[in-house]
């Protein structure tokens, strides 16, 4: 009993509610959809998500915290197994439903997890192939395999470019805010992550840079494929309370780096989360209206 509730901690089933957005962002990008979407939304979310949660945890056997999990238990060695059987579930699933390209899609995502995190491989180890890694597959390449899947095609065009760029974005602009409590317990790990290289101050200058380039893209991806002010006022007005937390966290960190700690990072990590789902949600509905048969 004791051993399976470790594993469902550190499968973190949760966390999935952190990567919605590049879902619901693909979702909305991809109307009208030709494949069904609860498939691939069950596949990523219940699967795939977890299963590399699971496995990172097993990889890098903290004892400090880690994302969603305050005070990590051991993580039991059955976790590798549990970790290929959701993966082989996942791959098949993916298949049945939507056959070899997105399997293949799928199935590089996996790899390109396990490389991150892998003792043997460990490419989580250097700050910018790390990072790289985790913006480029968890945000660019979840947004190309989604909307290839729900159309069963994909245009190489300006508007699908810059989708793209916004998806690493969103990953790549507040991912580094994950690791600024971490800084020692990595470092023992012999790991250097990005904001390690970049300092507890650096972080947030990153992030603040990262978070006004995401605007700009936002900007233009709305305006190119909508042709209205309005979808992007509406996510300056849903993001707003993102943006002044980490304002405010900011300059608290400023003042005293100690508050640059867990409990921080998971709250800029909700806030932020929640605000992109609704902002997503709230865009993809107005998409399916726009694509009714009446307009």
């Amino acid at each position: 009993m004791n051993q399976a509730k470790a594993i469902l901690t550190h499968l973190r089933f949760p966390f999935s509610f952190f990567l919605l957005p590049i879902f619901l962002f693909a979702a909305s990008h991809s109307l009208p959809w030709i494949a069904p979407i609860w498939p691939l939304l069950i596949v990523l979310h219940l699967l795939v998500y977890p299963s590399s949660n699971g496995y990172n945890s097993l990889m890098d056997n903290d004892t400090g915290s880690i994302g969603g999990i305050k005070y990590p238990e051991k993580v039991p060695k059955a976790m590798i197994t549990v970790s290929f059987i959701m993966d082989g579930i996942a791959l098949i699933l993916t298949f049945l439903w939507y056959g070899w390209t997105t399997t293949g899609l799928i199935l590089l995502y996996i790899l390109a997890s396990r490389a991150y995190s892998y003792r043997g491989i460990r490419l989580k180890k250097n700050p910018i192939i790390g990072y790289l890694i985790v913006v480029l597959f968890q945000g660019a390449l979840i947004f190309i395999a989604t909307v290839w899947t729900l159309t069963n095609s994909i245009q190489f065009d300006l508007t699908t470019a810059l989708g793209a760029c916004v998806s690493a974005l969103l990953i790549g602009a507040s991912y580094p805010l994950t690791q600024v409590y971490q800084h020692q317990q990595d470092a023992e790990d012999g790991v250097i992550t990005l904001s390690a290289l970049l300092g507890i101050k650096g972080t947030f200058v990153f992030a603040i840079v990262a978070f006004l380039l995401l605007n700009v893209l936002m900007f233009a991806y709305l305006e190119l494929k909508l042709q209205s002010i309005f979808p992007f006022l509406m996510f300056l007005m849903v993001s707003g309370p993102a943006g002044m937390y980490l304002v405010r966290w900011m300059r608290l960190v400023w003042r005293d780096p100690i508050m640059a700690n867990y409990e921080n990072t998971m709250k800029m990590s909700k806030i932020g989360s929640a605000c992109m789902n609704v902002f997503f949600l709230a865009l993809l509905v107005f998409e399916i209206i726009a694509w009714q048969p009446w307009n």
